[in-house]
């Protein structure tokens, strides 16, 4: 490999350590939207390393792709007063304890690829990209502080988080086979999960703001994954494909080492405590296809995936003085009330469970080029892209809280893409629209510790803009 092509690979290693916020806009916490009305399973392009890790196959050349989303994300939490744990509550209780929380966000999320057929040779192709496929990241505006109740200005969402992210980056390397009509490619994943995050706590996992606290915790996994999928030219009209991305480390385990500092009015601000923080990632199923009959300025394309996150159980943060990864993980196993299983292990410090549900996603669009002038074989210089998408919510009404927002929701994309020689430059504008919620049955308070949480009932909306800009140069 010449060391031009070292030398973007270094570079692409970098940015998968370094890539910025991102939020949840598909189910649950996925958010890779990268690449805009071509980043789909049906593809050929960078991105395609990890939408479908066979597309690249049908590349030619080499391609760099640089993506970058940024995001308008606004949300609304409004905690009626039925859900104050205090049964006969204060009026300065009730102000500080119920209300509308809300949130005016701008985040980004990067994406950076490369791919190359080696000068054609063999059929085989490669790829590395950085991308981040899973995230959310929230700041939510203060108000006024009630009486002497120094954190009830952090708002009503304090006691779930006050401001923070969770967030999985990514690095894939990929490789892909080309024969005949059908390209087969596996990619390997580097994972870096970072988590911190700030919220209210009360030692007894109540509401109760004359005892409030704050707690602050912080953490990072590095973890390893599979991706594996093909793509088939059924004709020159036609093309399907279907992709598969393994859970971390297989089993969708991961195990945040950190730290957690606790500030409580009775004990002051004491020093960090090391800990293990569990939580579970799922697995990705897609199928897309993309049609366009030849000499035809219309391309159709439909695609659809499985987010498997039933395989997300629980949040349990432990003490890890003396434990292993392994000794963490069997210790923050529950019984159904949300009371440990193991009696003799080492008691959680807290364990949110979420309970999530397997999610499904559909999208819908095509493309019309703009006649013009062209090189022979080669599309229209002037494309433009729509898409409606719909995307089903992955956290039941039991378990939602505004640290992880998800509803029903509908997309609508509209963008344009304009090639300049080697250079091709894409923009989408995506509105993605949630339905409302309103929670009555959140099972948070019926928990035995060290899964007791304040209740989390109320109104919950949300709405994300995005802004997608694709550069893709080939050589």
């Amino acid at each position: 490999m010449s060391s031009h092509h070292t030398n973007i690979i270094s570079f692409l290693t970098v940015c998968a350590l370094s890539v910025g916020a991102s939020i949840a806009s598909a189910n649950g916490i996925a958010v890779a939207r990268f690449g805009g009305g071509h980043g789909n399973v049906t593809e050929s392009n960078p991105a395609s390393i990890y939408y479908n890790p066979g597309g690249i196959g049908f590349s030619e050349g080499s391609h760099m792709m640089f993506d970058l989303s940024l995001v308008q994300r606004n949300a609304s939490y409004d905690r009626p007063v039925s859900a104050i744990g205090e049964e006969n509550p204060s009026e300065e209780v009730i102000a500080a304890n119920s209300g509308e929380a809300t949130l005016s966000n701008q985040l980004y999320a990067p994406m950076i690829g490369f791919t190359t057929d080696f000068g054609g040779a063999f059929g085989l192709r490669a790829g590395i990209a950085a991308f981040v496929p899973f995230g959310g990241a929230s700041v939510w505006d203060t108000t006024d502080q009630v009486g002497d109740f120094q954190e009830s200005d952090m708002g009503t969402t304090r006691w779930w988080n006050v401001e923070g992210f969770v967030r999985t980056s990514a690095i894939a390397l990929n490789v892909a086979y080309l024969l005949g009509p059908v390209s087969f490619g596996i990619s390997g994943n580097l994972y870096y999960s970072q988590i911190d995050t700030i919220r209210s706590r009360n030692a007894n996992a109540t509401d109760n703001p004359e005892t409030e606290g704050v707690s602050w915790v912080r953490g990072n996994s590095v973890d390893y994954g599979i991706g594996a999928g093909a793509l088939f030219q059924a004709s020159d009209s036609l093309a399907v494909g279907a992709s598969y991305q393994s859970r971390p480390n297989l089993n969708g385990e991961i195990v945040y080492e950190g730290e957690i500092s606790n500030a409580f009015p009775s004990t002051g601000g004491g020093d960090p405590e090391d800990i293990y923080l569990t939580q579970q990632l799922p697995d990705i199923f897609r199928l897309g296809v993309r049609y366009r009959k030849p000499d035809t300025n219309f391309e159709l394309r439909a695609f659809a995936d499985l987010t498997r996150w039933s395989v997300f159980e629980q949040q349990c943060l432990i003490e890890s003085e003396g434990l292993t990864y392994d000794e963490a993980r069997e210790a923050c196993n529950v019984a159904p009330d949300g009371a440990p299983a193991n009696g003799d292990l080492t008691f959680p410090i807290t364990n949110s469970i979420r309970q999530w549900n397997d999610a499904f996603g559909i999208r819908v669009g095509g493309s019309y080029f703009l006649p013009g002038v062209r090189q022979p074989g080669e599309d229209p210089a002037i494309e433009l892209m729509t898409a409606f998408g719909f995307d089903q919510n992955a956290i039941p009404d039991e378990t939602l809280e505004p640290a992880f927002f998800d509803h029903n929701k509908v997309s609508l994309d509209l963008g344009g893409r304009i090639r300049l020689g080697r250079l091709a430059v894409a923009v989408t504008g995506t509105g993605i629209f949630y339905q409302e919620r309103e929670v009555t049955s959140n099972e948070s308070v019926t928990n035995s510790m060290p899964s007791l949480q304040p209740n989390s009932n109320g109104v919950y909306n949300q709405s994300i803009w995005l802004l997608d800009t694709t550069l893709e140069y080939e050589f």
